[in-house]
């Protein structure tokens, strides 16, 4: 059986992302430096940034039910641990 190592995103005020894994831990990730970034930028759109879902491998965001931004697990481990990962 395959591991799904997120089991819940929640995005909070302000472009901050919190993030449940399998394993019971909690990350927080702010994305505000990323939104003047092209592939970030439609999450500066509020609709955009709370539609924030997940498949327990990737985190995706919509606009009108179509993804806009999909960011994989190891790229949001990436963010938070830096260049440690």
């Amino acid at each position: 059986m395959e591991k799904i190592p997120i089991s819940a995103v929640w995005p909070l005020q302000d472009g901050v992302l919190q993030i449940i894994f399998e394993t019971g831990s909690t990350a927080v990730v702010n994305f505000q430096t990323k939104f003047q970034t092209a592939r970030f930028g439609p999450l500066r759109e509020e609709a955009v940034w709370k539609s924030a879902k997940t498949d327990g491998k990737f985190v995706r965001w919509y606009r009108d039910s179509f993804p806009v931004v999909e960011m994989a697990c190891d790229e949001l481990l990436g963010m938070i641990v830096g260049s440690y990962y």
